[in-house]
């Protein structure tokens, strides 16, 4: 699966009850990793140890629960791991899942270049209660002036926590982390949401900025599947108008 070799990261939000959400995660995440493989704490903290699970409290829901830095060969241990969690927990509007795929190979301007050019796109495809979430921010949104200007301010945009694609950890982890999917522990979505942002790295990584910029528009969603070179159709499915 050598297009997909990134590692990557999942961040899962609860409205659930941290106690219920611990005692559920806890169980199976010993399970089928490991018995010191989760740390559970009540607030918000940061740390550096990306080799465990994490779960903490969070401010907009109830809680998240974070992934290990992973890659793809890990993607049954974590299949397992959702399957059990939404037997147990419940998913709302609240909710959300990010992505976080490793891009330090990249430079910025690579990466917020070809996200404007299907930015149009995304929008699409995402729910209305995502689009117009101030903790996912599309980064065109105040930006509407020439072009070069457009760019310079999506590239400060994008260095906000709350962008819908953000480089806030950019320049400590080198990873890109992707805000706008709802909420999910379907095993299917996740992994193809995985898949789909590795392509759309992949895709940074080989572009000429200033090319695809003052290049032709991205018209529809077929064109943003063959620029990503996305050739399954599950994968193009979690990218698709709503």
């Amino acid at each position: 699966m050598g297009i997909y070799n990134r590692r990557f990261g999942c961040e899962f939000e609860f409205s659930s009850d941290f106690e219920h959400v611990a005692d559920v995660a806890s169980s199976v995440i010993k399970s089928v990793y490991g018995s010191k493989q989760i740390y559970i704490k009540k607030g918000h903290y940061k740390s550096n140890n990306n080799k465990v699970w994490h779960l903490k409290t969070d401010a907009t829901t109830s809680c998240e629960l974070t992934t290990p830095a992973s890659l793809y060969a890990d993607i049954p241990k974590l299949t397992k791991v959702l399957n059990t969690l939404k037997d147990n927990i419940s998913i709302t509007r609240k909710d959300s899942t990010h992505i976080h795929i490793q891009a330090k190979d990249i430079p910025k301007t690579h990466i917020i270049a070809a996200w404007i050019q299907i930015e149009p796109i995304i929008k699409q495809c995402v729910p209305y209660y995502r689009k117009y979430n101030e903790y996912c921010r599309f980064l065109s949104r105040d930006h509407k002036s020439i072009l070069a200007t457009h760019f310079l301010g999506a590239l400060e945009a994008a260095e906000n926590h709350y962008a819908a694609i953000s480089l806030y950890n950019y320049h400590t982890y080198g990873t890109v982390e992707f805000r706008l999917c709802e909420g999910t522990l379907d095993y299917k979505k996740v992994i193809n949401l995985i898949k789909f942002y590795t392509l759309f790295v992949n895709y940074a990584q080989k572009i000429d900025p200033i090319g695809v910029l003052c290049g032709k528009a991205v018209e529809n969603i077929y064109d943003m599947y063959s620029l990503l070179r996305i050739r399954t159709t599950a994968v193009s499915r979690v990218m698709s108008p709503t």
